[in-house]
Order: structure tokens, then sequence, then C-alpha cells
């Protein structure tokens, strides 16, 4: 499988609305990739690593870049099985690293939006989800579940979001246990 938990790529979000199809997010790194230098202009993200800030982005640059070659074959098949079983797939901006590449481990440097919890919120379907802190991708990934039908309702911090990444726990893995 493309990652150790499958809620880590794929969230359901069920029927609902004059659609008829149920509807899925999927990780797209593809997609993704398309922010990576937003990602390497954030300061927190490069800084107060063992090498120097313009290595740390061309390092982080090829490990996401790897990470997406690998994963994308895997997910595209995971987009391709859901929409003949007739869900309305919708491919969400996803940048992962190898964590037996992250040597850093100093600050999460993994963005996905996939770990969410599906619900409602003021009566309507609704995906409760973590910020990135990147303006462009969180942008991006709450207007691709608007395109899915649901409303994002963002939760927490991207420090707060970023600290339970670190400890390998998104926000469907931390809920789902309640």
């Amino acid at each position: 499988q493309a990652s150790f938990h499958i809620d880590l790529d794929v969230a359901t979000l069920g029927q609902f609305g004059r659609v008829s199809a149920p509807r899925v997010l999927v990780a797209d790194p593809a997609r993704g990739l398309d922010f990576v230098e937003d990602v390497l202009a954030k300061d927190r993200f490069v800084s107060g690593h063992f090498l120097p800030r313009r290595d740390i982005r061309r390092h982080l640059r090829a490990e996401y870049e790897a990470s997406a070659a690998e994963r994308h074959p895997v997910l595209l098949e995971y987009a391709t099985e859901l929409a003949l079983h007739g869900y309305r797939v919708i491919g969400m901006p996803d940048l992962r690293i190898d964590p037996r590449m992250d040597v850093f481990q100093r600050v999460n440097l993994d963005f996905g939006f996939c770990n969410v919890v599906a619900g409602q919120h003021r009566k309507r379907p609704a995906v409760y989800h973590f910020l990135s802190g990147v303006a462009s991708l969180d942008k991006d990934a709450m207007r691709r579940m608007r395109f899915a039908g649901v409303t994002p309702v963002p939760v927490s911090t991207p420090e707060v979001a970023s600290a339970m990444m670190l400890l390998q726990g998104g926000l469907h893995c931390c809920c789902g246990s309640l």
C-alpha cells in the first residue's frame, strides 16, 4: 500500500446531496508537488537543521519528488479502483517524505489532507482537518474539499498539527480511537 495507514491516503465521505455517487478523497502526490516551493519558502521547515538552508531545500525537494514517484502509481490504482466501484474521486494535494529519509525529525514535513474526520457542520456535510501553515497548500486542499461537496473545517493550529503529525498521529488517527 502507499502508506503504513490507509487513512493517510483515502477518506471516504459517503453519499449525500444530489450527487448519487459516494465521494472519496484520495492523496495525489503529483498535485502536492505543485506546492513544494511554497513549503520550502517557509523558514520553519528549512531552518534549524545541521545543513545550510540551501542544502536542506535541495534535499527536501529531492525527497518529496522521490516519494511522489514511488507512491503515485499505487495511489492512481486506488483512485481507479474506487472509481470503478462507483465513487466520485477527488484528488487531494499530498507531500510526503519517506520516514526512513527524514533525518531531521524536528518539524513535521508531511502534508496530506486525507487523514480527516468526516461529519456535519451546521447541518451540512463537512470535513474536519488540520492546517499545514502553508497558505497556498491549505487553500487548494479546502477548495478541493468544497469541490467534493463538503464544508472544510480547520481544526487546531499548524504548530499543534505539526507536533501531532510528528508523533505519527493525524486527526483521524487521534479521533478514531475515541
